[in-house]
């Protein structure tokens, strides 16, 4: 019902159109592990350094099209079941796809400032890999458990749009 939504989607959708592909997951994890690590790597620094997810999606196509033209269109058996190498042209979809999961990756980790001043302002030796890790994952997953509790609120009702998310199909 909103003109902003039908000004960047299309109203049709081709349900035989590859979306997670063995090309889309490779790039957005490639991508994931650079801007996730650029990120953080320059968040404590100042001026610190940010690569936003739109450059990223933005770096992710033309590897996309390097792919479509260089990789052999040969199947993979992968827990026996084939999966093409190169399904084709790089549509629109798997440029999404990996969109959102760079997305989603490359968001800084709330708890990282807290282990920080934790180990370099108040000395605590006891600090170790494992609780740095039990940390960020308990205080992530608390965050989308939350999302996925309240989705009927913020993520169903058809009045519920994102504008910040608009953007990034328009650039798509």
């Amino acid at each position: 019902p909103y003109p902003e939504v039908r000004a960047v989607t299309d109203l049709s959708d081709d349900p035989n159109e590859p979306v997670e592909t063995i090309r889309s997951y490779t790039i957005a994890v490639i991508w994931l592990v650079i801007g996730a690590g650029i990120n953080e790597f320059f968040s404590h620094r100042q001026p610190s350094i940010y690569l936003p997810s739109s450059v990223i999606s933005v770096l992710m196509y033309p590897c996309g099209k390097l792919w479509e033209l260089i990789m052999p269109n040969c199947n993979i058996n992968f827990f026996g079941k084939k999966l093409p190498l190169n399904p084709g042209p790089y549509s629109y979809k798997e440029q999404m796809f990996a969109t959102t999961l760079t997305t989603v990756g490359t968001s800084s980790v709330y708890v990282s400032y807290n282990i920080v001043t934790q180990v370099k302002f108040y000395h605590l030796k006891w600090i170790s890999f494992g609780y740095q890790l039990l940390l960020t994952l308990s205080t992530q997953t608390m965050g989308f458990a939350f999302a996925g509790i309240l989705r009927k609120f913020v993520i169903y009702p058809e009045r519920a749009i994102w504008p910040s998310n608009l953007a990034t199909l328009a650039l798509n």
